[in-house]
């Protein structure tokens, strides 16, 4: 255990302290089930101190606090450092993210494409830091984040607007509720695909429940990716628009699960899901 001063020779509070008055005013107004400090890795020990102080001049805070670390943040270039200059700023990264999507979607006709991009662009972001497990150090790049066929946020937006775009080209749920009414059907053989897919969909809420308690997104972006492929390799092996009417039905419902589970994803990591692309 590190030796900490909780108070300076003229008599003012450290670190050390604010933080003990800080956490003694959050459970006297907030009276919360826990309090996550998401913090770099270095304070470990830190508050591990402050943790240990708490439990003796605040009892009810005892297993309540807890320190989430994340590693360092990197260009692809190398450390970002103060001293030598090597510092981006979240508002000018976002910038450079924006021009980059705006450049991808240069020949693009949708409307309101400044504001697509600018969602896509933050979904870009976010997703990028969201992805690397918590506590490892964390490297970014920007041609990577904004990336329509690799491990990214505009590519997972991708897949939701292309399901968008297959549904409206079929009719989407009106095709089924004029074949099948209400009860829906299902096609003379399923797939290994379509079964491979229907079974990774049902895995959504253990992911998000294991996510939950790890305190650690990346198991949902993971997931998500992964998803995202699979859904790629059913879409492209298994025709939808030129299937039988049971098989297609089938295979809209299946393609559908798909959207809700990425949309509520993604909407769980702060990305805004954009109609089309």
């Amino acid at each position: 255990m590190h030796d900490r001063v909780f108070q300076t020779g003229a008599g003012n509070p450290t670190y050390e302290a604010k933080d003990l008055a800080l956490a003694e005013l959050q459970f006297k107004e907030f009276s919360p089930d826990q309090i996550i400090h998401v913090v770099a890795r270095e304070q470990t020990e830190y508050f591990r101190v402050v943790f240990k102080v708490l439990e003796k001049t605040l009892p009810e805070s005892l297993g309540k606090e807890r320190h989430l670390p994340y590693g360092w943040v990197s260009l692809k270039s190398g450390k970002m450092s103060s001293r030598t200059g090597q510092v981006v700023l979240a508002e000018s990264l976002m910038d450079e993210i924006n021009k980059k999507v705006l450049g991808i979607m240069e020949k693009s006709e949708i409307k309101n494409k400044e504001a697509v991009a600018e969602k896509i662009s933050l979904g870009a972001l976010k997703y990028s830091f969201l992805k690397t497990g918590i506590g490892n150090d964390i490297v970014f790049d920007m041609e990577e984040s904004v990336s329509l066929s690799g491990d990214s946020g505009p590519y997972l937006l991708y897949i939701v607007a292309r399901i968008n775009s297959i549904l409206r080209k079929t009719g989407g749920g009106g095709l089924l509720a004029k074949l099948f009414g209400k009860t829906g059907g299902l096609p003379e053989k399923v797939e290994d695909r379509e079964k491979q897919l229907l079974i990774k969909l049902a895995e959504f809420d253990g992911v998000v429940l294991k996510a939950s308690e790890a305190k650690d997104p990346s198991k949902i972006a993971q997931y998500l990716f992964t998803l995202a492929q699979m859904f790629n390799n059913f879409y492209h092996i298994s025709p939808i628009l030129k299937a039988d009417k049971k098989s297609k039905a089938f295979r809209i419902r299946i393609i559908k699960a798909v959207r809700e589970v990425m949309a509520s994803g993604l909407n769980l990591l702060g990305i805004e899901t954009v109609e089309e692309m």
